[in-house]
């Protein structure tokens, strides 16, 4: 997909260039990707995803996302389109959205403070042992985003997916929600199950 058709407006023709595919891990960036440079959400983190653009640039970064100011904060210089966004992490889910042309039509979520993983685990082996074809990721193995592009239209996507993830996206609609539970490990991020 080519740049200017995946952000619109924010690429001239002159920066625009084809995108083979989005991440916001460093080390997973592979020529023609967008590496999306985002600031942690965890408080007081030293962390900071423009502190991994060098390593993405040299892999092969086509285009960088990242919040207001980005372009000024980096210590090399790059020749690649710079996209800044005030909200980069809701930007990048809009932009997966469009460049991964909609999610599988069958996703099972699950989610909670205690559980999520061996409950996601032990579901795709009780859907295989069915005879069904159960793709297992999300937090636990394969990001749901490279299991669509492995994907077909009988697969059951099962997937793990963290309230924080929740949080951050407004496109993600699983066909079965599991809620396991809450725990005071989360308390201190959500007030109650609401």
């Amino acid at each position: 997909m080519r740049l200017i058709e995946l952000v619109g407006d924010g690429v001239s023709q002159l920066a625009d260039r084809q995108i083979v595919g989005l991440t916001a891990d460093g080390g997973e960036v592979a020529p023609g990707y967008l590496f999306a440079a985002l600031p942690s959400s965890v408080a007081d983190s030293a962390i900071d995803g423009a502190d991994f653009v060098p390593e993405a640039i040299r892999r092969g970064a086509a285009a960088l996302l990242g919040p207001p100011g980005l372009a000024a904060k980096l210590k090399i210089p790059v020749d690649v389109p710079i996209i800044e966004d005030k909200d980069p992490r809701r930007r990048l889910s809009q932009l997966a959205a469009q460049f991964f042309a909609g999610q599988p039509k069958t996703i099972v979520a699950v989610t909670g403070t205690k559980g999520k993983s061996t409950t996601t685990v032990l579901l795709g082996q009780m859907l295989e042992a069915d005879g069904r074809l159960a793709l297992v990721g999300g937090n636990v193995g394969t990001a749901l985003s490279t299991q669509v592009e492995a994907s077909t239209p009988e697969a059951i996507h099962v997937v793990e997916v963290s309230s924080f993830q929740l949080e951050l996206t407004t496109t993600f609609r699983p066909w079965i929600s599991v809620f396991l539970n809450l725990h005071a490990d989360h308390l201190d991020r959500h007030d109650g199950p609401e």
